[in-house]
């Protein structure tokens, strides 16, 4: 931008290192004349370098607004009625005006005559821009929930089918996987289990959170991670106990799955 004007402050920081330099102190005549050089630049480069702090200072702005925009996308994701935007500027406007007063005066006394010569530089810098919000890039807010884990309930009666076989084929190494075991092989119980997608990263492993409820004798309530790699056995791990007691907070959760169950019982049948 301006590049004549970014060369005259090139040159105006270019003699200020000079006029450090022992050499050129020691040389009277270069450094009178570096001096006088360095004062007829000093407005123009100094209106120059503030013009150029405030293009950084836009810089920011934008990269501040970037951060804005990604935690934007990220609460309003899964929000239908919300359009994914992203927040720009997209319009900048600058102007640099310098200006020029010579004031001259004679005066005539009793005593003496005297002349005086007066110069003023005048210099204004002005910088005006928009923010807009504008649409963001197809796929950005689905790239950033990907960015992180997030959970998904599954409704896909062909994935829930796949899921509820993965649990019977998983090896029985945890003794406490049995209740979701028993629930996958029972045509009534399965339809019931519940499952939600963890989506995390691409490179890993597909994992299912399982949860499993019924309204028996025990009035119980599981939890267990399925993780089923691309190749291998798929796993299960128990994370909460069907057979812990439960109390005021299980009851809670037990009662939502089990509706959940009633729920995907009617949309799988």
């Amino acid at each position: 931008m301006f590049p004549t004007l970014q060369a005259k402050l090139a040159r105006y920081e270019e003699i200020e290192r000079l006029l450090q330099d022992p050499d050129v102190l020691a040389n009277t005549s270069q450094m009178l004349e570096l001096q006088k050089e360095h004062g007829g630049l000093g407005k123009v480069a100094r209106s120059v370098k503030e013009f150029n702090e405030l293009e950084a200072d836009l810089a920011t702005a934008q990269e501040m607004l970037d951060a804005e925009s990604g935690k934007y996308l990220a609460a309003t994701a899964g929000q239908p009625h919300i359009l994914p935007s992203i927040f720009r500027i997209p319009k900048i406007s600058a102007q640099m005006k310098f200006g020029l007063r010579v004031d001259k005066e004679q005066q005539l006394n009793l005593v003496f005559f005297s002349t005086r010569d007066q110069t003023q530089s005048q210099n204004e810098q002005a910088i005006d821009f928009e923010i807009a919000s504008v649409p963001a890039p197809p796929g950005a807010a689905q790239q950033l929930i990907q960015t992180g884990p997030s959970l998904d309930l599954v409704l896909d009666p062909l994935l829930h089918a796949k899921l509820v076989s993965l649990i019977l084929q998983a090896p029985a190494t945890d003794p406490d996987i049995g209740p979701l075991v028993t629930a996958a092989g029972d045509p009534k119980l399965a339809p019931r289990i519940v499952a939600l997608t963890v989506v995390a990263a691409p490179d890993k492993a597909p994992r299912h959170l399982l949860f499993h409820a019924t309204t028996a004798a025990e009035k119980a309530v599981g939890l267990w991670l399925l993780t089923h790699p691309a190749q291998g056995a798929p796993t299960l791990e128990t994370i909460y106990k069907f057979t812990t007691a439960n109390g005021k907070s299980e009851k809670i959760i037990r009662d939502i799955i089990l509706e959940l169950g009633d729920r995907l019982e009617k949309l799988f049948s």
